[in-house]
C-alpha cells in the first residue's frame, strides 16, 4: 500500500468516526422532551400534609397527572411533555389550592410548593404565574 492510498484510507475513517459522533450527539439532544413537576405541601404551622392530592392538568390538551404527598408532604411528576400546565392540590380540612400558568420544557425541574390553609373544601386559593414579555397582563 502507497502512502497516498495509506493516508485516504486514514482520512476515510477519520471522516466515519466523526460523522458518527456528530449525529449521536444530536441525537442526544433530540431526546430531550420532558420535564418534571415536583412540590412539597405544608399547612399553617409549616408541618408536612401528607396524603394531599395533586393533580397537574396540561392546559393545551386538558390529559391529567395524579398523586397524593409523602409522608413528607412531598409529591413528583417525572416525564411530563412540554407544555403549560395548572397544579392543583386538595387535602380534607384545608382550602384547596390551585397554581396555574406553570410553564414546563424539556429537561427542566419546576418547583410548585404549596402551603395550605384551614378551610373547608368550597374554600381555594388561586394563583397565576406571568412572566414579562413586555404586554400588559398574562401572555
Amino acid at each position: 500500500m502507497t502512502l497516498r492510498a495509506s493516508f485516504r484510507s486514514f482520512l476515510g475513517v477519520t471522516s466515519v468516526i466523526l460523522l458518527s459522533l456528530s449525529v449521536a450527539s444530536f441525537r442526544l439532544d433530540a431526546q430531550v422532551l420532558y420535564g418534571s413537576i415536583v412540590g412539597s405541601v405544608s399547612d399553617p404551622t409549616d408541618s408536612a400534609v401528607s396524603r394531599a392530592a395533586v393533580e397537574v392538568t396540561e392546559v393545551g390538551t386538558g390529559r391529567k397527572w395524579e398523586t397524593a404527598t409523602s409522608s413528607a408532604g412531598i409529591y413528583s411528576f417525572t416525564t411530563l411533555p412540554a407544555g403549560t400546565y395548572k397544579v392543583g392540590i386538595s387535602a380534607p380540612g384545608f382550602r384547596s389550592y390551585l397554581q396555574q400558568g406553570v410553564t414546563l420544557t424539556g429537561n427542566t425541574v419546576v418547583r410548585v410548593n404549596a402551603h395550605l390553609d384551614l378551610g373547608t373544601v368550597a374554600e381555594s386559593v388561586s394563583t397565576t404565574i406571568c412572566r414579562s414579555n413586555g404586554n400588559s397582563g398574562c401572555a
